[in-house]
């Protein structure tokens, strides 16, 4: 294989870019959108996770679909260049319509539709990778790739901190348009090489339900046996993701509800004269994007370092301080009153998250032999999706119970304590020891947030 050149890697790069402006849009402004029609905390945040919970059911079999795919444009670009136009032309539909509740469930519709869509489209694109890079470059190209897709999330959460509050369906058009242009630069940008062999044929086999379902027993039960150490880490993963995902679709509602403009003008009036006059008629809205753009931040600035610093202590003990960090300051943003407390408690909690995001993977590749790597990748991504449905419906209805007033304030209660929970279930896994060298493993693609 030809290896991808640096202009190649810069036009595959730009499907992230465009993933990104619409999983920042997903996870931070479409809450504040849902809002609008609907008070259930457990609808907005179901359908402010859609990527991931639709994750888990859609790309595998899309995944298959595409690998017994041939086209003239191959087997992965047929699939994002049709449904991510349909996308946007769903967005542009979506943030046309009337602000009105009596509407609720055509929104719903056209949302879980355009989300639906998406997803479609995007698998087949992170599948592209493999088809088009060496497996010596492609750590390099998806590490290029996903600082694209970091910089298309704070470039959404910009703009929405400006343009929401003026007109809402600009913001829905900016991410029509991201998902155009940017998939459109990877179709253009990106050959696939065609392969002359024929497509993959089915394996058709008779097997009852029944005995599907103890075959997948089975499989635990040898795994755990086998593997007991990175199942055990997989564990850890899925605590601390049931915490995140109780948290991430109601962070813009909180600012919002539970603190408003407190504190804000007071630190606007310390910045420079220039950046106050652009911040001061911000509203609450406006803010809330700022705050999730500054946890974005955090993360990124904080990833290199968290990856030297794994190498340089240890993987599992910088992976764990993130955690511990991660659950004190969830709970103490419990009882933050103004911005600038939520901004030091937002910092922290980037700090802490830099940290597991980075270190997860290379710390599950010290456990497993390098022949499951790619076992242990879907088994991760299956970790981290499955327990989003549960979660949202934990705080949703925690919110919408209103137990000791505390509304909004319960996520970070449920963030808090789960993510303690995974820092405890990551204190009994055994260090192994006597760890062969293995061959450098790309990292899977990230998928919302």
């Amino acid at each position: 294989m030809t290896p991808l050149s640096r202009k190649g890697t810069l036009a595959y790069s730009s499907g992230l870019l465009a993933a990104g402006i619409f999983y920042a849009f997903n996870n931070f402004t479409l809450p504040l959108y849902l809002s609008i029609y609907t008070s259930n905390a457990i609808l907005i945040g179901w359908l402010s996770s859609t990527r991931s919970f639709e994750q888990s059911i859609v790309q595998p079999l899309i995944g298959a679909w595409s690998d017994r795919t041939r086209t003239r444009l191959g087997r992965r670009a047929p699939f994002f260049l049709t449904m991510m136009p349909l996308a946007a032309l769903l967005l542009v539909i979506n943030g046309l319509l009337p602000h009105d509740p009596a509407i609720l469930w055509l929104v719903v519709g056209v949302i879980f539709l355009f989300s639906f869509v998406f997803n479609v489209g995007i698998d087949p694109y992170f599948a592209l990778l493999a088809d088009v890079t060496t497996t010596e470059q492609r750590g390099t190209v998806n590490g290029v790739a996903q600082v694209f897709g970091f910089v298309g999330q704070v470039i959404l959460l910009l703009a929405a901190a400006f343009l929401w509050g003026i007109h809402p369906a600009w913001v829905f058009a900016l991410v029509a348009a991201g998902l155009v242009v940017g998939f459109v630069v990877v179709a253009r940008g990106v050959r696939e090489q065609l392969e002359q062999e024929a497509p993959p044929q089915a394996i058709h086999r008779r097997s009852s339900p029944r005995r599907s379902v103890l075959e997948f027993f089975i499989y635990l039960r040898h795994l755990f046996s086998e593997q007991q150490e990175a199942v055990k880490l997989l564990g850890v993963k899925f605590l601390y993701q049931f915490g995140i995902n109780a948290a991430a679709p109601f962070i813009t509602l909180f600012v919002v509800s539970e603190i408003g403009l407190r504190g804000w003008p007071e630190l606007v009036g310390m910045l420079p004269l220039p950046v106050a006059n652009a911040l001061a008629g911000m509203d609450a809205q406006g803010v809330s994007q700022l705050i999730a753009a500054l946890l974005l931040v955090t993360m990124g600035l904080a990833a290199v370092p968290c990856g030297l610093l794994g190498d340089r202590f240890g993987k599992r003990r910088v992976f764990g301080i993130g955690l511990l960090l991660m659950g004190i300051a969830a709970l103490l943003a419990v009882s933050a009153t103004t911005i600038p407390q939520l901004i030091l408690y937002v910092f922290l909690l980037g700090l802490g998250n830099a940290a597991q995001t980075v270190l997860f993977f290379p710390y599950l590749t010290e456990l497993i032999p390098s022949s499951r790597v790619g076992e242990f990748t879907g088994l991760s991504a299956f970790a981290e999706t499955s327990g989003v449905v549960f979660s949202v419906l934990l705080a949703g209805e925690l919110i919408n119970l209103n137990l000791f007033g505390l509304h909004y304030r319960m996520i970070f209660i449920v963030t808090g304590l789960f993510i303690l929970l995974a820092f405890g279930a990551l204190l009994i896994i055994r260090a192994q020891g006597g760890a062969v060298p293995r061959k450098r493993a790309s990292g899977a693609p990230v998928t919302g947030q």
